[in-house]
């Protein structure tokens, strides 16, 4: 015998172990452990410290074309 059917089942129930630990393995990488607090880069910081100005800009050039 040994038909294609029966390699299909023994294909099938061989993986079924190999899924199940690849999604225990899928959990595991989930679950995380809450990030501690980091530190922000110089271009980070450099970047913060430029935001309102930009903002600023972005708004009066938003008013100017609301204006035409």
């Amino acid at each position: 015998m040994g038909g294609y059917d029966d390699w299909i089942m023994q294909r099938n129930a061989s993986t079924e172990p190999l899924k199940a630990m690849a999604s225990k393995e899928q959990k595991q990488k989930t679950e995380r452990l809450p990030r501690q607090k980091q530190k922000l880069t110089f271009r980070e910081t450099r970047e913060l410290e430029t935001l309102p100005q930009a903002i600023e800009a972005l708004e009066e050039e938003k008013q100017r074309l609301t204006e035409t």
